[in-house]
């Protein structure tokens, strides 16, 4: 994704509670950073945040700031990676791009990585397998 100036995230399935949400931080989330997680902090209010059900603050500054909520790890079974692809990106380059990747993971990690592409028409989707109801 760096290759192709695509922000790109990941964070580990099995340790969020309840739906992933991609939303302005409404003030009442707190993010714990990997740099400084004896410091946790406060998204300020509208802050395009990633969160999930619970208190926790995934993702600050949409990509920028990853967080020590859900991180990935040697020991991390499933996972979701992000890949905001926004214009000038194409659907036609996500699409590849998101190939690409899901490849690297399954030949890397001798594992199974399915693509879902997010868009206005489709705020949505379900991933039912790993635990985790929706990611919106």
């Amino acid at each position: 994704a760096l290759q192709n100036r695509v922000p790109a995230g990941g964070d580990d399935l099995d340790t969020i509670t309840g739906n992933v949400w991609l939303r302005p931080a409404r003030g009442t989330e707190f993010f714990v950073p990997v740099e400084h997680p004896e410091r946790p902090e406060s998204p300020e209010i509208a802050e395009i945040v990633y969160v999930d059900d619970g208190p926790h603050v995934l993702r600050r500054h949409w990509h920028g700031r990853p967080g020590n909520a859900a991180p990935i790890t040697p020991h991390t079974e499933n996972a979701v990676i992000y890949l905001d692809c926004l214009p000038p990106v194409s659907r036609e380059q996500a699409e590849e791009l998101s190939e690409k990747l899901a490849n690297l993971i399954s030949g890397f990690f001798n594992a199974q990585a399915e693509t879902y592409f997010l868009t206005r028409e489709q705020p949505a989707i379900e991933i039912r397998d790993s635990g985790v109801a929706d990611i919106w």
